[in-house]
């Protein structure tokens, strides 16, 4: 879903520490009746965490607000590092995109998965 939706740029870090807690704590939580809602609580916890760190703009949301704002044809995508923030649900990474506009000149804008904000990059 990252790779196809988001393009790479979903923060993943708080949720692969909660799977690797799963795994280790697992076994204990399941031997016991009793546990059952304590494991039911750790899945719900990782769900929300994974709603959480869903950015709030797709990558073809993005695509669209960089040829909204700067009409242009587009020739690469990728994402780039953006800082890094103490938050383990805001992205680290933005879209970029590469592309030719209507003067046939080089531009570069770069699209803010955590705002949607467009920028052009000298």
């Amino acid at each position: 879903m990252d790779q196809k939706i988001y393009g790479g740029i979903m923060p993943l870090n708080l949720l692969i520490l909660l799977l690797s807690l799963h795994v280790i704590v697992y076994a204990h939580l399941m031997q016991r009746q009793k546990q059952r809602i304590r494991y039911v609580v750790f899945v719900c916890l990782f769900a929300v965490c994974a709603m959480l760190s869903l950015p709030k703009v797709t990558q073809q949301a993005a695509e669209e607000l960089a040829l909204a704002n700067y009409p242009m044809l587009i020739t690469a995508k990728q994402s780039v590092p953006m800082e890094r923030s103490l938050n383990p649900f805001k992205p680290n990474r933005a879209y970029v995109f590469e592309g030719i506009d209507k003067e046939q000149q080089s531009i570069v804008v770069l699209v803010n998965p955590d705002t949607g904000d467009v920028h052009v990059l000298d």
